[in-house]
């Protein structure tokens, strides 16, 4: 009897344990999406954002850091305009928007996620946030030529509460989702991905500085790959 007490106290807590490390990842989640967007710098970028500017011939690329650090002069074309932000989440895109779509760009790149999937944001969830931009594209401004990009692999050292080899497999799965989003907006999705990515599904270590941002190569061949799409 006193064995089987004790395998029932260990399966009690492994089950307690499991159940607790649930609510930790998405207390985790819910904390860093609101801190970010609340934090200082964020909101420092949005109001330096002239979104005034903004026209029916503007080419906005909006995004997380992989956009804020997109050196956009490269594609020599005035009508480009930055509205990336670094740390930045599908929550964050839907909250500041509204003022993009509402000047009616002709071009809108969109390349966001890869925050959500780091910090274990369920696919769904952020699947239903892509949905809600792209319907707002779509009422708001429906003439706004629409581009999806894949999310970039990654190359992260694995931690407790996120595993490098399963935020790639989640990134492929959802970048299906994306291609599948793109068909029903008709959309045009753009798969980066594939140009960036080993055998191993991974980010090419020669194309990034931390596992996650480009170098300066890496963001020659993202040139690469649309600069006719912009232009």
């Amino acid at each position: 009897m006193r064995e089987i007490r004790y395998i029932v106290y260990i399966v009690l807590s492994c089950i307690l344990l499991y159940f607790g490390y649930l609510g930790y990842v998405k207390w985790k989640s819910t904390h860093e999406v609101s801190s970010t967007i609340n934090t200082m710098r964020y909101q420092d970028m949005l109001a330096s954002f002239k979104d005034s500017g903004i026209d029916t011939s503007s080419i906005v690329f909006l995004g997380n850091s992989l956009i804020e650090h997109f050196n956009l002069s490269e594609f020599n074309n005035p009508h480009v305009i930055n509205r990336g932000i670094s740390g930045d989440f599908t929550e964050g895109v839907i909250a500041r928007m509204d003022g993009i779509i509402a000047r009616h760009p002709k071009k809108i790149f969109i390349e966001i996620g890869i925050n959500d999937l780091i910090e274990k944001i369920a696919l769904k969830t952020i699947g239903d946030n892509y949905e809600i931009i792209l319907q707002k594209i779509m009422k708001i401004s429906p003439g706004t030529q629409v581009y999806i990009h894949s999310l970039l692999p990654t190359m992260l050292k694995s931690s407790i509460t996120t595993s490098g080899d399963d935020v790639n497999k989640r990134v492929i799965e959802f970048n299906n989702m994306l291609l599948n989003l793109s068909e029903k907006h008709h959309c045009t999705y753009i798969d980066t991905w594939s140009h960036f990515a080993t055998k191993d599904n991974s980010m090419n270590p020669s194309l990034t500085d931390d596992g996650i941002h480009l170098t300066q190569d890496g963001y020659k061949i993202w040139i690469a790959v649309i600069k006719n799409l912009v232009n």
